[in-house]
């Protein structure tokens, strides 16, 4: 671990026996930051079917804006199964709206390493797809680590979070590089989100995620182009793991496990 990475968790240490009592405030208005707190410690209970795709959409506007994806890779892989992560209250009861128990819903856990570790050992996911830029040091390094490719979709990027990526480039420039890929709704902004990290463009051209005109027009949905295609023609050329130069192993990796059902 790199010292500005190491420094980080033990921010993140220091600050977990607090976490409790801000869950417990936010619970006065919605009872659901009090339910399951043990899953953002990386606590989770029973077992998972195999073959797990992992998106992650923090609260309500991510998650409304995963729908399409949503659905486009349940049509896609039928025998694999799609969690879902949150880290609000409002973004988990979207999605149990939305999804029902098609899909499983989980807490993503605090960016300390031991529950990172533990999230990834339990539900061992082939690929995890982040909305927007809801990015995290350790889970993006551990999920590295662990051979689980992290694909950016939707990457928005304000001058708030600029401001703050540029502050910190030690912990930003290897979290953003560590990223498979990334696309945002347009090309400005993917590139706005990519120099904020200071990541280098290439690793970024790799396996890109497009957004299709229709779902533009409904302000949401990705298409993939990454970890997770070469025999699925139900999703039309959305997905593809080839890449310049060669095949990325973690694309080949992600792809056979999450394809192996089939």
């Amino acid at each position: 671990m790199d010292p500005m990475r190491g420094l980080y968790s033990l921010l993140w240490y220091a600050a977990l026996p607090l976490a409790p009592l801000r869950l417990l405030w936010r619970g006065r208005r919605e009872p659901g930051y009090r339910e399951h707190v043990g899953e953002r410690y990386g606590r989770y209970r029973g077992t998972v079917p195999p073959r797990i795709l992992w998106v992650h959409a923090v609260s309500l506007g991510e998650t409304r804006a995963a729908a399409p994806l949503v659905e486009r890779l349940r049509r896609a892989y039928p025998d694999a199964t799609l969690l879902l992560t949150h880290m609000t209250a409002t973004g988990r009861a979207t999605g149990r709206a939305l999804f029902g128990d098609g899909v499983l819903q989980a807490w993503l856990p605090y960016d300390a390493p031991f529950a990172v570790r533990r999230f990834l050992a339990h539900f061992k996911p082939c690929a995890g797809l982040i909305m927007e830029t809801e990015l995290w040091p350790n889970l993006v390094a551990l999920s590295r680590e662990a051979g689980v490719p992290i694909y950016l979709v939707n990457a928005r990027m304000s001058e708030r979070s600029a401001r703050l990526y540029a502050a910190f480039p030690a912990l930003t420039r290897p979290m953003m590089a560590a990223l498979v890929g990334c696309r945002g709704p347009n090309r400005r902004r993917c590139r706005a989100t990519c120099r904020a990290g200071r990541a280098r463009r290439g690793r970024h051209r790799k396996c890109e995620i497009r957004r299709r005109a229709d779902e533009r027009r409904r302000g949401a949905g990705a298409r993939v182009q990454g970890p997770l295609r070469r025999n699925a023609p139900r999703m039309g050329r959305g997905v593809d793991a080839r890449r310049r130069g060669g095949d990325d192993p973690r694309c080949a990796r992600s792809h056979a496990s999450c394809r192996s059902a089939r």
